[in-house]
């Protein structure tokens, strides 16, 4: 068997530019790719090691949220580097599996979960 070597989850999106916007400023991704300047139909945005494809929803691609769970080392800082830029959908919260969390919605309405282990 053959080893998986990433995986970048791709998510449907209405404007691809304005999901660029979003990842990039709310969230401190850097765009790597975007096609058909300057309304592009799909981007990769990146950070760290972590990269997100956002493609035109359309007939290969529809529309619908989808949940993206991300590892981060302080979800603290993240959420106070937030600040009131996005909305925040519910947390910084401490669960009973070691994790602290909080979730915002992007331009979509795909749920981004930031996500620390903690040891408290």
């Amino acid at each position: 068997m053959t080893g998986f070597r990433r995986v970048e989850p791709r998510l449907p999106v209405a404007d691809v530019r304005a999901s660029i916007d979003f990842y990039c400023t709310h969230l401190g991704f850097s765009s790597d790719l975007a096609t058909s300047e300057p309304a592009p139909d799909f981007a990769i945005v990146c950070r760290d090691n972590v990269c997100l494809q956002l493609v035109e929803q359309g007939a290969h691609h529809p529309a619908g949220p989808l949940t993206i769970w991300i590892d981060i080392a302080d979800a603290l800082a993240e959420f106070t580097n937030l600040g009131e830029a996005v909305e925040i959908e519910w947390g910084p919260e401490v669960y009973d599996y070691g994790r602290r969390e909080f979730a915002v919605l992007d331009p979509d309405c795909h749920r981004i979960i930031l996500s620390e282990a903690i040891d408290d």
